[in-house]
């Protein structure tokens, strides 16, 4: 791990890392990385977190559907609510993707 401290005052985040490391600015956008409570007993089922969206339902392996946070910091997104469905069959992933495109 390349960070050596982290530390928050209000709204502003301090992280200081062990070495140079160019490319931190551009991990922080990568989806795997985000800001989440610790304090979460079960962050899976629980998950608190910041963004435009809240979660309303998450079904594991199959669905996570979030709706719009309309008290989020940098305004209100576009959308309402997004639905992210989950497959691990490639055939039926296909099937879907052929029927949102029509």
């Amino acid at each position: 791990m390349k960070i050596d401290t982290i530390e928050a005052d209000g709204y502003t985040l301090h992280i200081t890392t062990k070495q140079p490391f160019p490319e931190f600015v551009s991990e922080l956008v990568n989806p795997n990385v985000s800001i989440i409570d610790v304090t979460e007993d079960d962050i899976v089922n629980h998950p608190v977190g910041t963004g435009p969206f809240t979660l309303k339902s998450f079904e594991p392996g199959s669905k996570l559907e979030l709706e719009r946070y309309d008290k989020y910091w940098d305004g209100l997104s576009n959308l309402d609510s997004v639905t992210f469905s989950f497959n691990e069959d490639a055939n039926a992933r296909n099937a879907c993707s052929k029927i949102w495109a029509s």
